[in-house]
């Protein structure tokens, strides 16, 4: 280290971080999303400008946890969407031990099992900034805009990182949906997307005449087992368990459309798709189904910086997995 840091009795901290903040340049938003027609910045384009110096002096951070909340929110195609809140603690160090923290909040949200790692992410890059003071050049004002009044009930999730409820078959955590669920939603549903394992629990009887509707969803469920079956366990699981949501006359419904779909498939009266155009079909699927900004958010988190008419067909075919039922 070149320069002598003064410490004033107050350890070096103070010092290196001012040394730190002198040298670190502007980050401007150097990523673009084609797709979506915007800009910005990345939590690697933050560290890239502050990694060397950190190095160079010394400094290191460490992250806590002061507190987490997550929400849930069903999208109109019926993808529901977990959205995280945590508050982080940022303990920055110094080689003689001396320290100071800055706290920052991280927001982010998810389809699958990812929104915790993004809200911690943006936390960790903010507070990078701010303690920093890096010049960024679009960082927006809150006076900038007036938001609108929000209307409706948000309803919490969890408050915590586990749930007492474990998974019969993999034995991992499982969401606790019981004080929001709707209809036949399940009570708990693994957080292993890999095991996508959901759990009712128990009822009491019901009125007369539900034994008759028990049975006929009982026997639509079996049919829909049926014509499902050539699918991967995991989005078969899904296409069920979207099927319970629905009334009696809804999944009635759904199921004709099943059955439909096997007997054109089965008839060959239509010449096969091209791969083009069976590309354009997938490609139009995830769009019905996700909103453009968690589309943005998975190619984001598991391609980078493309768009969907870019992915090869094995990504994309992943893609169209991930998002896309049968109804």
């Amino acid at each position: 280290m070149s320069t002598e840091i003064e410490t004033n009795g107050k350890g070096q901290i103070y010092g290196l971080l001012a040394q730190i903040l002198k040298q670190v340049g502007p980050i401007g938003k150097g990523r673009s999303n084609v797709q979506q027609g915007y800009k910005f910045r990345g939590i690697d384009d933050v560290y890239e400008a502050v990694h060397p110096l950190f190095a160079e002096y010394g400094v290191f951070t460490v992250p806590r946890i002061l507190s987490e909340q997550t929400t849930e929110r069903t999208t109109a195609s019926g993808t529901v969407l977990r959205f995280v809140n945590v508050t982080m603690a940022y303990d920055f160090f110094a080689p003689d031990g001396s320290s100071v923290t800055a706290e920052m909040i991280g927001e982010a949200m998810d389809a699958g099992d990812k929104a915790s790692n993004k809200a911690m992410s943006a936390a960790h890059k903010y507070a990078l900034i701010q303690t920093l003071c890096i010049p960024t050049g679009s960082t927006p004002d809150a006076d900038y805009t007036t938001q609108p009044e929000i209307t409706g009930e948000v309803k919490t999730v969890s408050k915590s990182n586990t749930s007492a409820q474990k998974c019969p078959d993999c034995g991992g955590a499982m969401w606790d949906n019981r004080a929001t669920k709707k209809g036949n939603q399940p009570d708990y549903k693994c957080k292993d997307k890999s095991c996508n394992k959901a759990v009712w629990e128990p009822k009491e009887p019901q009125t007369e005449g539900f034994g008759t509707e028990q049975a006929l969803r009982d026997s639509l469920l079996a049919q829909a087992e049926k014509l499902l079956a050539g699918l991967p366990a995991d989005k078969r699981k899904d296409a069920l368990g979207r099927l319970l949501m629905l009334n009696t006359a809804e999944m009635a419904t759904k199921v004709n459309e099943l059955a439909e779909n096997a007997r054109k498939k089965t008839g060959a009266s239509e010449p096969p798709l091209s791969a083009q155009s069976e590309r354009e079909l997938k490609i139009r699927d995830i769009r019905r189904d996700a909103k453009p900004e968690v589309i943005h958010e998975y190619l984001d988190e598991h391609f980078g910086d493309v768009t969907l008419e870019q992915l090869s067909d094995d990504d994309l075919q992943q893609a169209h997995e991930q998002f896309c039922v049968p109804f």
